[in-house]
């Protein structure tokens, strides 16, 4: 064999690669990815309990929680609840990034996002040994944004919780009475 196949590579996957070794690197990173409206991969950002506080937001039908004034099932731009899709894709709605990427995407289409990252700047971000918070201002209200950071027991950071003038305390968000970003 030659010297370069003998040589072992390291595979990374794609949660390893994402940057979360510091409260700055999680946040902007998070930042970026919602600002392209890369749902997928900014879901990977949220702590366990932000991504759990979807799922259980969804289970329990409170859906104007996460997307003030919607129905995820009937929601133009989401495929959640389409029994005409083929089964795969069906099933492909069970996985947590997907639904969060399919929730956000029809949000926006339908105009029903509690907000957006457009234009994000990241003000400030304040490190703790344990948590954190990180405000960001965008152009449409509500401006800004602030984002409570956690760090996890394996010492990556993450984004725990999004809150803005007006919301309620929630796991990834509460709109409260918030209006939808117009």
């Amino acid at each position: 064999a030659s010297p370069a196949l003998a040589q072992k590579t390291k595979t990374v996957s794609f949660i390893d690669s994402l940057n979360q070794a510091t409260a700055t690197e999680a946040v902007e990173s998070f930042v970026d990815a919602m600002e392209a409206q890369d749902f997928f991969s900014a879901y990977y950002y949220l702590s366990p309990e932000a991504k759990d506080g979807t799922y259980q937001t969804l289970a329990s039908l409170q859906f104007g929680k996460l997307l003030p004034g919607t129905d995820p099932f009937k929601m133009e731009g989401s495929v959640i609840g389409d029994r005409t899709l083929p089964a795969v894709l069906q099933e492909d709605l069970t996985e947590g990034a997907q639904i969060f990427d399919d929730l956000m995407q029809g949000a926006l289409v339908s105009g029903h996002a509690p907000f957006t990252f457009e234009d994000a700047e990241v003000m400030s971000i304040t490190e703790g040994d344990a948590d954190g918070m990180a405000e960001v201002a965008v152009s449409k209200v509500p401006s800004p944004l602030k984002l409570s950071l956690q760090k996890t027991e394996w010492g990556d950071w993450r984004v725990d919780e999004i809150t803005w003038e007006g919301s309620a305390e929630g796991k990834p968000w509460d709109a409260g009475e918030s209006a939808p970003v117009e």
